[in-house]
């Protein structure tokens, strides 16, 4: 049989194709395996990181319910009413003061607590959020709660609590020392126990209540001219509030204290709705459409009444 150049060049390139094809199909399986490695390793990635997360929802959800809302549980109900209820209420329970600044106290303690486990799991959710799209403004949205969180917890440590406790070191010195009794040495501690807190910036909120609206820049003024004869006014009206209306003085600055904490609470809360909205974001298969939807977005619509309802429910 003989072969002629044009049977020779159509065998070599039957050849070369069939060549082609068996190199493009290993090429494209061998694509298809490293894509399945890939996804294979996402997918324990995301595994991971999802066990994490609940691992952080799981410590700080008990965290909030068993020590933040345990330690507010009385104080919501001693203050609820009115100030006039409230002063009532400090006349007819002795030591009723007393009990509150111990529930502040170990309310204090767990909102401090709790703010330190955010700071250490925030070593998992940084990195993790910034694999998200739009990852440095969920981070951005989270480090800005935090400081939001911080800076109340400081307020409450500086402005609140201490308020209470100095009015109440007052208190007790005008129920054991009646005024018309003051000797020298009690007369100079009065001043000094009331001059402790009416000459503190911190409690300025509260104190303004003793001083005339036209005369509260001058009081705060210490340079300014009428600032002695201003301040000696505001400390004796103080002094007379807290011999004649002493729990009138309580209801008010407790509350104000209450108050506080209440905020912390509901953001401690906040930050586990954001930490539910981070795991719902690794449960989302790609491509439905609640995985378009962002972190933020996703807590912004957990706040909701129909969920966890921030405003409304305390736990």
């Amino acid at each position: 049989m003989q072969f002629t150049s044009i049977q020779l060049g159509l065998d070599v390139a039957t050849s070369l194709a069939i060549l082609a094809s068996a190199i493009t199909f290993l090429v494209n399986q061998k694509r298809k395996s490293d894509q399945a490695k890939v996804q294979q390793l996402d997918n324990s990635v995301r595994t991971v990181a999802t066990e994490q997360i609940q691992g952080a929802l799981h410590t700080l959800s008990r965290k909030f319910i068993n020590e933040v809302v345990n330690a507010l549980n009385m104080p919501s109900n001693v203050l609820e009413g009115d100030l006039v209820e409230l002063e009532r209420r400090f006349e007819r329970r002795e030591g009723l003061s007393s009990k509150l600044l111990d529930q502040f106290s170990e309310a204090s303690d767990a909102i401090s607590s709790f703010v330190d486990e955010v700071h250490a799991y925030k070593y998992q959710i940084y990195p993790l959020l910034d694999t998200l799209g739009n990852g440095q403004k969920e981070i951005a949205e989270f480090k800005k709660q935090l400081d939001e969180l911080m800076n109340l917890f400081n307020d409450i440590g500086r402005a609140a609590t201490p308020l209470a406790r100095e009015l109440e070191h007052a208190l007790a010195f005008c129920a054991k020392h009646p005024y018309a009794d003051l000797d020298d040495a009690q007369t100079e501690e009065l001043l000094r126990l009331s001059g402790s807190i009416m000459s503190d910036r911190d409690y300025a909120y509260w104190v303004n209540s003793f001083i005339p609206d036209e005369d509260e820049t001058a009081y705060w003024d210490d340079d300014h001219p009428r600032w002695k004869d201003v301040r000696l006014k505001a400390c004796n009206n103080f002094i007379g509030h807290a011999y004649e209306k002493p729990n009138r003085l309580r209801a008010q600055v407790f509350t104000r204290v209450y108050f506080r904490y209440q905020e912390g609470r509901s953001m401690c809360k906040k930050f586990l709705i954001m930490l539910a909205a981070i795991n719902h974001t690794l449960l989302c298969r790609e491509g439905t459409s609640s995985a378009q939807e962002s972190p933020s977005q996703t807590a912004a619509r957990y706040a909701e009444e129909r969920y966890f309802s921030l405003e409304n429910e305390v736990r």
